[in-house]
Order: structure tokens, then sequence, then C-alpha cells
């Protein structure tokens, strides 16, 4: 059997097939239980495009932290093939960063991979002409999240505090997706996009949605 998502977008009904045995190896996989779920979503249409990161190691000086090895690396690059979707990938990022001020102390060294996905080619590089132009509603837009929600997160438009929210609210499902600020104006449109995506995965990865509300 093979999983339908119905998406209504004006009057054309799309029906996207997601495999339940790719299904079932992203929920096996390395990835973090976020990055799982927003495959998943990416796949479906729910989510225009996503990005990956894998960290292999932390460093400073002679202490040194390793995550995933290049075999998890090779293994992830394998499954988003298997995936079909357009994908493109930095084989290396090294950051730095800093625990606390700056002047005061010194630099850890970070070293992985990373995938950027895309539903669609147009998808994908909607996201890349986002990331380059390092503009925040630009890119929000691109990973799927609702520009007033972007807006809000921007500073461009007023928060929705969370304690302000009903308590029905944060036991809902939509709540449990939901990622980043709530515009004043608009958050129960902006949740209701978090509701579909939620019904989603509880319908095609009842082993995900688990996980979800565990965290």
């Amino acid at each position: 059997m093979v999983e339908k998502l119905r998406q209504v977008e004006g009057d054309i009904t799309i029906e996207k097939e997601i495999n339940p045995e790719f299904i079932r190896e992203v929920e096996s996989s390395v990835f973090s239980l976020t990055d799982k779920v927003n495959i998943l979503l990416t796949m479906a249409g729910l989510k225009p495009a996503s990005k990956v990161e894998l960290t292999s190691r932390i460093w400073h000086g002679d202490e040194e932290e390793r995550f995933f090895t290049d075999g998890d690396v090779a293994k992830v690059r394998q499954l988003i093939e298997n995936s079909g979707m357009p994908f493109e990938s930095a084989k290396e990022f090294e950051l730095t960063y800093w625990y606390g001020p700056k002047p005061e102390v010194e630099a850890y060294n970070q070293e992985g991979a990373v995938y950027i996905i895309g539903h669609t080619q147009q998808d994908l590089e909607r996201l890349k002409e986002a990331m380059e132009s390092k503009d925040p509603v630009l890119k929000g837009k691109a990973f799927g999240f609702p520009e007033t929600a972007t807006e809000a997160f921007c500073g461009k438009k007023r928060k929705k505090s969370p304690k302000s929210l009903p308590k029905e609210v944060k036991k809902s499902d939509a709540w449990l997706f939901h990622y980043g600020p709530l515009s004043e104006s608009n958050w129960k449109e902006e949740l209701v996009c978090d509701q579909k995506r939620a019904e989603f995965i509880k319908k095609v990865s009842p082993r995900l949605y688990k996980e979800m509300t565990e965290k």
C-alpha cells in the first residue's frame, strides 16, 4: 500500500504518494527527530524545502567530541537520493562559535555536512536564492513558514505571546508541530498549517508522531 496525501491548491487537487518502505527508512535513520519529520513533510509537499546538518565533530585545542561518522553521512546521502527529491550538498562545513562572551572564551570548531532539499527543483532554487540573499523573510517563506509568522520572527510584526494562547491550543497537535513565533494578528491561520502537518505525520508515521508527543 502506498500512503497518499491529498493537497488542494485552488481548484487543483494533487495526490502525492510516499512509499511506506521509505517512511520506515526515515524512521530508523540517524536523522534527528525534527529532520525526520521535515523530510517527510517536504516529500509530501507540506513543506517546500528543508535543510539537514550532520555534525561530524566538535573540537577545541586537544579536546574533541565526535558524532556522525563518514559512514553515517554516506547513508544519509543515499537516503536523500532514494527520496527522489532534488537536493544539493556542501561536502563539508566548518563553523566557529563560542560558549560565553567572545573576548573571554576561546573558539570551538564544528565540522560536518549540510544538505538542502526541495520538494521540487523550483523549491530548491527558491531556497538557494533566499539563503544567498540573507533575507530572513525570504528564507522563512522558502522553508514553508507562513509569511506573517516569519515577519513576527524578524520583528516586522508583533509576536503572539505563548502565555496568552488558550489552553486547548497548547495541548493541540498544531502547537506540538509548531516552530518559531506566531504573529499577534494571524496566529490562528498560522497554526492551521501546523495542524495539517501534524495530521499527515500521524497518518503516515505513528512512530514519529508518538516520538513528537514524548519529546
